[in-house]
């Protein structure tokens, strides 16, 4: 998709990618981050505080409680909460609906033969 739209000069919404400057709060946050030693992988779920927080917006904003360690998961990306999701959800005789446009790994996601 992005060869393609970059051919016709188009606007790119099929990935992440991003061609603006990253604001300074964040590259700065990012610096200060990485002279604390946040600088290798997370857990699988997500940093605890980033997970408390979240929880905290959900009763706040939402009326949800919710348990930061069993009911919110932090993950880096769409693709991955989408697989994680139909493993945990779906079933191999369920039917899903894709609404167009969809991207090609939602389809890779729930042919995959592992969903189940």
């Amino acid at each position: 998709m992005t060869l393609e739209c970059a051919r016709i000069d188009g606007i790119n919404l099929a990935q992440g990618v991003c061609d603006t400057e990253v604001p300074l709060p964040v590259r700065q946050g990012v610096l200060k981050g990485m002279d604390a030693g946040f600088n290798t992988y997370t857990r699988f779920d997500g940093l605890a505080i980033l997970g408390e927080a979240i929880a905290r917006k959900m009763a706040d904003y939402n009326g949800l409680q919710v348990d930061p360690d069993t009911e919110v998961i932090v993950s880096s990306g769409s693709t991955g909460s989408f697989y994680c999701a139909c493993i945990a959800l779906l079933n191999p005789v369920d039917e899903v609906i894709l609404f167009d446009p969809y991207h090609g790994y939602n389809v890779n996601t729930l042919l995959k033969p592992k969903l189940h």
